[in-house]
């Protein structure tokens, strides 16, 4: 709170200098205050539009959002107005991969190194992009890199737990995971792929494992279950409400538990008046 006071003395000082306005809108970001920091950027960036770093905050607000096209579109200015700008070209990495974009993403989580070769999220990130590819060999070593740099990443100790599963290598992967909840303990999702790996059954999968599994899966799910796996029951529960003779020709509401990315309401639009989904994923909404 302090500081937010010390920048609005700043400002109300010299109102017109984008650099207090952006320091207010980071300030504000970093206390979950996302509309008040948009517009604080918004207004460093009618002073300042070349202002690299707003619009590379504003990017990250818009991704947390969901606006992928505005935040990219904010990713590149800011990497147009500052080219040696790492943490915007890993920004701008992050927005590809959401979008499904994968090498995009890679060749901007590379660019990143080549400015800053110790940026450890960059590496991490560089792995998750490597393993959407199917390339796990190279996954492992970005995110054993990502460890080099930064041993107390539980995030890339995680992944690195993920890769190695995937990989079968379940010892190296068990270990992976037990360092990762070592380091972040409050990790229940964690608990749960080590129950998985050790044969210990467990009554529920934890939300912040079903969210990541989901949301990492969200760009390309439509494609993968459409076009890869024939996925067919959105279309067959249209037919079976339709062979219902005594069923009513419209519905006034309808309730999608697990909804994914909406292929369910599709399937129903012209059937229910309003359609409430619900998701423990964000990224599949």
């Amino acid at each position: 709170m302090q500081s937010l006071d010390l920048i609005a003395k700043a400002i109300s000082i010299s109102p017109e200098k984008a650099i207090y306005h952006c320091n207010l809108g980071n300030a504000l970001q970093a206390l979950g205050r996302s509309e008040d920091a948009m517009a604080s950027h918004r207004q460093a960036l009618s002073l300042s539009p070349n202002l690299s770093t707003s619009h590379n905050s504003l990017g990250v607000l818009l991704q947390e959002q969901g606006h992928l096209e505005d935040a990219l579109a904010s990713f590149e200015k800011a990497v147009t107005g500052n080219p040696d700008y790492a943490e915007a070209y890993s920004s701008r990495g992050n927005v590809l991969k959401e979008m499904g974009a994968f090498e995009d993403a890679a060749e901007s989580y590379l660019k990143a190194l080549a400015i800053k070769p110790g940026y450890a999220e960059a590496h991490n990130n560089l792995g998750s992009t490597l393993r959407a590819q199917e390339k796990p060999d190279e996954a492992v070593a970005s995110f054993q890199k990502a460890i080099s740099l930064k041993p107390e990443f539980a995030e890339a100790h995680s992944n690195l737990g993920n890769t190695l599963k995937k990989l079968g290598r379940t010892d190296e992967a068990l270990a992976s995971y037990r360092r990762a909840l070592d380091i972040d303990p409050g990790r229940q999702d964690l608990h749960h792929l080590i129950s998985s790996i050790s044969g210990e059954t467990t009554d529920i999968a934890p939300e912040k494992y079903i969210r990541e599994l989901f949301d990492d899966y969200a760009g390309t799910f439509d494609d993968h279950l459409t076009n890869t796996l024939s996925y067919e029951i959105p279309a067959l529960l249209r037919h079976a409400v339709d062979a219902l003779t005594d069923a009513p020709k419209a519905f006034s509401r309808m309730l999608d538990l697990g909804c994914g990315t909406g292929m369910v309401a599709q399937a129903f639009q012209d059937l229910a008046g309003e359609i409430d989904g619900i998701d423990l994923s964000p990224k599949m909404l």
